[in-house]
């Protein structure tokens, strides 16, 4: 992401040491826009998939953006959805099958979960969130049934963090902030 006021890309290294290899580099002109960035590994550890943040607000949050994949050594990165207003982090399936993100929801103005099949097609809203409330930066349960993802609702100084289904079925509150506290970017393990 950027940083020093320079643009740069996605990089591995191996955890033993050793090369760095660029697996986006950035762009030649060195320009901000668009950048890399929350990339996430295939359970296989064989693929990344990553946002490409093309806008931004002026806090600096992505406004626009598309998800692709990459080989892990490299190369040329697979488009597999695009136009995203207000992108979130991509995560793969447990499968590997399927891509979970945050989008602006079909039917009202916030935030809800989105999935695409990981080699690209029409992203498919999970369910609908209710008007001035938004659901994002989620996770897989390791088995894919279930989601964990943050919760926040227009006025509140906090959020939640809240499971349900991935139709939103069975949904409940795991966590709630007190005054001005958040969870950031939930991880589901075992």
């Amino acid at each position: 992401m950027p940083s020093d006021g320079r643009a740069v890309g996605l990089s591995v290294v191996p955890t033993s040491g050793g090369e760095l290899v660029a697996i986006t580099p950035p762009n030649a002109d060195q320009t901000l826009l668009p950048f890399d960035d929350n990339p996430s590994f295939s359970p296989d550890g064989r693929k990344i998939v990553y946002l490409r943040v093309s806008a931004v607000s002026e806090e600096g949050e992505p406004r626009m953006g598309d998800v692709l994949v990459v080989d892990v050594g490299g190369g040329t990165p697979q488009l597999i959805s695009s136009d995203i207003p207000y992108p979130g982090p991509p995560r793969f399936s447990p499968d590997g099958g399927q891509v979970l993100f945050h989008q602006r929801s079909a039917s009202a103005a916030g935030l809800s979960l989105w999935v695409v099949p990981a080699s690209g097609g029409e992203p498919r809203e999970l369910f609908a969130v209710p008007p001035h409330a938004n659901a994002f930066n989620a996770d897989w349960s390791p088995d894919g049934s279930q989601l964990v993802f943050e919760w926040y609702q227009d006025g509140w100084d906090r959020n939640e963090l809240r499971v349900s289904n991935l139709d939103g079925s069975a949904m409940r509150t795991i966590w709630r902030g007190m005054g001005r506290t958040t969870a950031e970017t939930p991880d589901w393990t075992e």
